[in-house]
């Protein structure tokens, strides 16, 4: 309830001092109502998901376009925080998922890896398909995880924000599971800080 009524009362606060300030005094103000509406948005989908976390049957699933949609839903979290997006990889193929489902787990590791970022920093998104499976890569340059909270991290309400409902990555990863994919966490390695989160899912035909 205090996730919900928190931003709620931001954006009442914000709404009810614009009605007082003159026009060329309100821009810096209304930038605080999307910003809280999507933090809320966030909180909401994610309880939305613990409640029933169901996946349609699996169909086959452009990776290309699913990122190419993905990065366009944080197009404004990125440029907020000068973050640069880097895409790499084979984006030429097809997987075997929810399209929906597997879009909105790729848009919980980037809404976190904007979350982990500094600013100017940049996010990595690489996919490539090797065998039977196909993989989409998220990294970012931010702090990494602790060991000690790694077990932890897919665990329903565990979150090591301030803010967020700790529910993001555990239905992400159930949802991908029910497709019979995976969702592992990786810490960037070669002493770089940064964390990498790899979907895995079923390639929609296996490559020769």
């Amino acid at each position: 309830a205090h996730e919900i009524r928190n931003p709620l009362g931001i954006i009442k606060a914000t709404a009810q001092r614009l009605a007082k300030l003159p026009p060329e005094k309100q821009t810096p103000l209304l930038d605080f109502i999307p910003q809280e509406i999507d933090r809320l948005d966030g909180i909401l989908t994610g309880y939305l998901q613990f409640a029933d976390v169901r996946v349609q049957p699996s169909v086959p699933v452009a990776v290309a376009e699913t990122i190419k949609n993905s990065l366009a839903r944080i197009e404004r979290r990125c440029r907020e925080k000068q973050i640069t997006c880097d895409t790499r990889g084979d984006r030429d193929f097809a997987v075997l998922a929810d399209g929906e489902a597997l879009g909105r787990a790729l848009d919980n590791l980037l809404h976190n890896a904007v979350d982990a970022s500094a600013n100017g920093g940049m996010i990595i998104v690489e996919s490539r398909a090797s065998g039977s499976t196909g993989q989409i890569a998220v990294t970012d340059e931010g702090p990494g995880i602790p060991k000690k909270e790694r077990k932890k991290i897919f665990e329903p309400f565990h979150t090591t924000k301030a803010h967020g409902s700790g529910l993001g990555l555990y239905a992400a990863r159930t949802s991908l599971g029910k497709m019979g994919g995976e969702l592992e966490y990786r810490p960037r390695g070669d002493g770089t800080p940064g964390s990498m989160f790899i979907i895995t899912v079923p390639l929609a035909r296996t490559r020769e």
